[in-house]
């Protein structure tokens, strides 16, 4: 996915800024600190890979109710200025020395934007951020990622902002490297492998650390047939007997070196499989339902309610979005 979208929106009204956010951002409501009627903001936004970038500023005080965020994490980089902000009972003030981290779960509410605070907004996918911590660990995550609610932007967090100045400049009309497919994968993945590394989460640590060792012959075996066939009735008991293990010890082997068991896996791999069926389907061409039974989903219901756990969002909205 390439830049989409990009746009420069100098607007003098509430419902005018409401509207351009709920098209690029979240559905919010605004409202003025000040003695201002409507508020004035200059915008220029777009879509960069996963990523959704604005680089805005309001030249009046305004508030800012936004709800949960629910398909993505989100972090305000204050260029200028300073920003007050609350998700769920956690209160902050970003500055240009600290960013603003909000996850997908949880009210978020912005209590005080001054006039003239200028900042980078990057809304990005949870399921890439998801995803790609799971790539990086090498075993399934459980998402969303507990994160922190600050993001220092000295040290290594002076990249994460100098990256986000990168994807806020790219948002041109003459187009840059994010206005190609490929630039834009680079740009998002650059950012969010950066948000990874650099804001507190449970994971952190993990990430830190060197590479962990080859997996036991037996657990890599049994990930190679589960990656190799997930539609397949694939049991615990068929698994170690396929690799020549007891029950008990692939149980044993997942636990300690995956995190998780072998069905559990299994079921996340089918999960993912499933969305990247939806999300290929050509309007018309497939089912919710059929896509489930499909990768061994038998109860339609019950794959509908872990579907929407993983991905926040329902499988019949990832259909919808394919067309």
């Amino acid at each position: 996915m390439h830049a989409l979208g990009t746009r420069t929106v100098e607007t003098r009204t509430l419902a005018g800024a409401e509207r351009v956010g709920h098209e690029f951002f979240y559905r919010s409501r605004l409202r003025t600190l000040g003695g201002a009627r409507e508020p004035r903001a200059l915008m220029r936004l777009g879509r960069i890979g996963a990523v959704t970038v604005g680089d805005v500023v309001f030249h009046d005080d305004i508030a800012m109710v936004c709800g949960e965020l629910q398909t993505a994490y989100h972090v305000n980089v204050p260029l200028r200025g300073a920003l007050a902000s609350r998700h769920g009972d956690t209160r902050m003030v970003a500055t240009p020395r600290r960013a603003a981290v909000y996850p997908p779960h949880g009210e978020t509410v912005l209590e005080r934007w001054p006039a003239g605070t200028r900042i980078v907004c990057l809304k990005i996918d949870r399921h890439a951020v998801d995803e790609r911590l799971a790539a990086l660990l090498g075993r399934p995550v459980r998402g969303p990622v507990a994160v922190a609610p600050a993001l220092a932007l000295n040290g290594a967090g002076r990249t994460f902002a100098r990256i986000a100045r990168l994807l806020a400049g790219e948002l041109r009309p003459e187009g840059g490297l994010a206005a190609t497919t490929l630039g834009a994968a680079a740009l998002s993945d650059c950012l969010i492998d950066a948000f990874l590394m650099t804001t507190g989460h449970p994971e952190r640590e993990a990430l830190e650390a060197d590479a962990p060792p080859c997996l036991p012959r037996a657990v890599r075996l049994a990930v190679e047939l589960i990656e190799a066939s997930p539609a397949a009735p694939l049991t615990a008991a068929e698994l170690a007997r396929r690799v020549h293990v007891s029950a008990r010890s692939l149980q044993r082997g997942f636990a300690r070196h995956l995190g998780t068991s072998p069905m559990e896996y299994l079921r996340d791999v089918r999960l993912q499989r499933a969305r990247e069926e939806l999300r290929r389907a050509a309007p018309g061409e497939t089912t919710v339902a059929a896509v489930a039974a499909a990768w061994g989903f038998a109860h339609l219901g019950r794959f509908a309610v872990t579907y929407r756990e993983r991905f926040g969002e329902p499988p019949s909205a990832t259909l919808r979005a394919s067309g």
